[in-house]
């Protein structure tokens, strides 16, 4: 993989992946599940932005300000 050819176990393994990715690149227990619940989290976050700025946006309207 890195070009290595020891013949040792583990000597071409990555020490530069993500977190939730072990060495061998087969995805950790629960790294499935973290991304998800991320992913979620920001999507209710630009959810409740998106809703906070048309609030404050409708009602700038509305008031005639």
């Amino acid at each position: 993989m890195n070009g290595s050819d020891t013949g040792e176990p583990g000597a071409d393994r990555r020490t530069d992946l993500p977190d939730g990715i072990d060495p061998m690149g087969v995805p950790r227990e629960g790294g499935g599940h973290e991304a998800f619940v991320v992913t979620l989290a920001l999507v209710v976050a630009l959810l409740a932005l998106c809703f906070t700025l048309g609030w404050i946006v409708y009602h700038q309207l509305v008031s005639g300000g």
